[in-house]
C-alpha cells in the first residue's frame, strides 16, 4: 500500500515539476546593433521582445526609430558604455515622443542615451514630452541627455513630460535647448519627481523655461544647475519645491523667482555663472574655477550639475565685434 501511495504521488508531482520548468524564465540580454544585425533589428523591437528582468543593451551609434518606443516595466535599457555620448536616438521631427513610459515600475532603468529631434504633436494622446513622456511610472533615468526637442502648439514639456502618479528619479541628466509653450526642459504634474546632479541650459518656454511644476505631488531638486534659459523663468511653480545645493543663473525670465523666491541663499543654493567650458559647443563640463566644482561649491554640496570639471581657466563666451567695442567706450 505504501508503495502504491508513493507511485501515485510521483505521478502527480511530475506534471507539476514540468509546468514549473516551463514558466521559469531566466533574465536575458538583448543586443541591439546599429546595422540591425543584433538580437532584434531596432531598439523598439528589442524592448517589445523583452520581459521583466531583461536588459536591452544598445551598441554605440545613432538610431532613427521612426515610431515611439514603449518602455516595458522591469526592463533595463542601457547603452554600451552607460554614457550619453554613446547612443543617440534621433526623433527626426516625428509626431510623438521618442520614448514613452506608461505604467512602468521602479525596477525599470534607462541609462546612457541622448534623445534629440523629438517633436511631439499628437494631442490629445500625448500632451507633451518631445523626448520622453512619463505617466503612472517610476523609472530610474541615469546619464541621459535631452537636447533640441520640442512640443508643437500649446504643449507641455519640450524635453520631458511627467504626469499622474509618477515617481521618476533623474540622476546626472542634461536638458539642453528644449522648447515648449509651458515647461521648456521639463513639465511635471503629480507624483514624486526627484532630480539629482542634473544640468539645464538654453531651454525656453513662455512659462517655466527650465521647469514647470504644477504643484501637485512633489518636486525635489538637488545639486542641479538651471541656467541660461532663453525665454521663461528658471522654475515656475505655485508652491515651493525642495531645493538644495542648486545653482540657478542667467535665465531670461528670472532666476530665484516665483515659487522659489527667497531660496537662493539658503540650503547651499546660489546664483552664479556655472562657467561651463564652452556651452556654445555643447561642452557642459565645468571650468576648474566654477562655483559648481566640488572644491568651490558651498560647504557640504560637492559637485553641482551633471558633469565634473573638464577644463582649466575661464569659460568661453561667444560675442560680437560690436559688443567688444563697447568695452572701450
Amino acid at each position: 500500500m505504501r508503495q502504491m501511495r508513493t507511485l501515485i504521488l510521483q505521478i502527480l508531482l511530475v506534471p507539476a515539476l514540468l509546468l514549473a520548468s516551463c514558466i521559469s524564465v531566466e533574465a536575458r540580454t538583448w543586443y541591439i546593433k546599429s546595422d540591425g544585425t543584433g538580437d532584434a533589428p531596432t531598439i523598439r523591437a528589442g524592448i517589445d521582445s523583452s520581459a521583466a528582468g531583461d536588459t536591452v543593451l544598445v551598441e554605440c551609434g545613432t538610431y532613427y526609430e521612426g515610431d515611439e518606443i514603449y518602455m516595458r516595466s522591469g526592463v533595463c535599457l542601457l547603452s554600451a558604455t552607460g554614457e550619453p555620448g554613446c547612443v543617440t536616438i534621433d526623433g527626426a521631427g516625428g509626431l510623438a515622443p521618442i520614448l514613452v513610459c506608461q505604467s512602468v515600475g521602479s525596477s525599470s532603468k534607462i541609462e546612457g542615451f541622448t534623445f534629440t529631434g523629438g517633436e511631439c504633436n499628437m494631442a490629445p494622446w500625448y500632451e507633451g514630452g518631445g523626448a520622453l513622456f512619463v505617466s503612472n511610472s517610476s523609472p530610474m533615468i541615469v546619464n541621459c541627455s535631452f537636447s533640441d526637442n520640442s512640443v508643437v502648439g500649446a504643449g507641455y514639456g519640450g524635453g520631458v513630460h511627467i504626469r499622474s502618479s509618477s515617481s521618476p528619479i533623474f540622476t546626472s541628466c542634461g536638458f539642453f535647448r528644449n522648447s515648449a509653450l509651458i515647461g521648456g526642459g521639463l513639465y511635471c504634474d503629480g507624483g514624486l519627481v526627484t532630480m539629482t546632479n542634473c544640468t539645464f541650459s538654453g531651454n525656453s518656454a513662455r512659462d517655466g523655461g527650465g521647469i514647470m511644476w504644477s504643484g501637485a505631488g512633489s518636486l525635489t531638486l538637488s545639486n542641479t544647475i538651471i541656467a541660461f534659459s532663453t525665454d521663461g523663468e528658471a522654475v515656475l511653480c505655485p508652491s515651493p519645491p525642495t531645493v538644495t545645493c542648486c545653482d540657478i543663473f542667467g535665465n531670461a525670465g528670472g532666476d530665484w523667482v516665483n515659487g522659489i523666491a527667497g531660496m537662493g541663499t539658503v540650503n547651499g543654493n546660489l546664483s552664479a555663472d556655472p562657467r561651463f567650458c564652452d556651452r556654445f559647443s555643447d561642452n557642459y563640463y565645468l571650468c576648474e574655477n566654477s562655483p559648481c566644482a566640488p572644491d568651490s561649491s558651498p560647504s557640504g554640496c560637492g559637485l553641482i550639475g551633471a558633469l565634473p570639471v573638464g577644463c582649466q581657466g575661464t569659460a568661453i563666451e561667444h560675442t560680437t565685434w560690436g559688443r567688444i567695442k563697447t568695452l572701450f567706450r
